[in-house]
């Protein structure tokens, strides 16, 4: 991972943290980053310091940071909802269905919803419970 400052071209860091393949997200003073060889990870933004790393599962789409959550599925089917400060896991709901490549959770009014398979699946943020699918 790269950060090259935006005005003059400048690296003003770099670090390896696995082979990524969402997206990173950049959220207030931190950037998140799903790998398939290591994890979930949260770093500076000013200096790629690793804040913390998740390493249950291979994330393989971009996170989604809402509300002091960071919001991830991986390949082991699971949408995982982390604490963006901690990387202490709240919750985590498995579902065979849940995870496809490219599919990452979008997250509005205390709702999680992640497509799949033919499926819209809707998750309460707070429980990690389906609503409805």
């Amino acid at each position: 991972m790269y950060a090259i400052d935006a005005e003059t071209g400048v690296l003003r860091w770099r670090d390896y943290v696995g082979d990524s393949v969402g997206a990173p997200v950049i959220h207030d003073d931190r950037v998140y980053v799903g790998t398939y060889t290591s994890g979930l990870h949260a770093v500076s933004i000013e200096n790629g310091e690793r804040l913390w790393r998740v390493d249950r599962a291979d994330y393989g789409t971009t996170p989604t940071v809402v509300d002091g959550t960071v919001y991830a599925t991986s390949d082991d089917t699971v949408l995982y909802a982390v604490d963006a400060e901690t990387g202490e896991e709240l919750w985590a709901h498995d579902n065979s269905n849940i995870n496809t490549p490219g599919s990452s959770p979008t997250v509005h009014e205390g709702v999680a919803y992640v497509g799949s398979g033919g499926f819209l699946y809707a998750i309460d943020t707070e429980t990690g419970e389906v609503r409805w699918n």
